[in-house]
């Protein structure tokens, strides 16, 4: 559940099944990336783990990775901006201002790990 696009989990508590196909993107898949992202570079889920579903989508609704209090943390005091900015890229709310599989791949801190 904590991968899931905060798009994906309105639509499944809108009571619109079907519809799903139709929501889906891959920006899902890159929401999806930026936990994996975040997790491999924090060593911790973005989101607090609840085994509590409803809230878990609660804290995935309200998480905004432009807030710079996601980099406050120890585990981020190393990072360099290219990563928060791929992170923040990544788990941006908005569908259509999340990054694409193109630009991730474009991204300066893939660009700087490929090198």
């Amino acid at each position: 559940m904590a991968y899931i696009a905060p798009e994906i989990i309105n639509l499944n508590t809108t009571g619109l099944p079907d519809m799903e196909e139709t929501f889906y993107s891959e920006k899902c898949d890159m929401w999806s990336i930026g936990v994996i992202a975040y997790m491999l570079l924090a060593g911790k889920n973005p989101f607090l783990m609840e085994q509590d579903q409803a809230k878990l989508k609660k804290n995935i609704m309200a998480f905004k990775a432009s807030s710079s209090k996601i980099f406050e943390a120890d585990e981020f005091r190393t990072l360099d901006d290219s990563s928060k900015s791929f992170i923040i890229g990544l788990l941006t709310e908005k569908v259509d201002e999340r990054m694409s599989a193109t630009q991730a791949l474009e991204h300066k801190f893939i660009v700087n790990v490929s090198n």
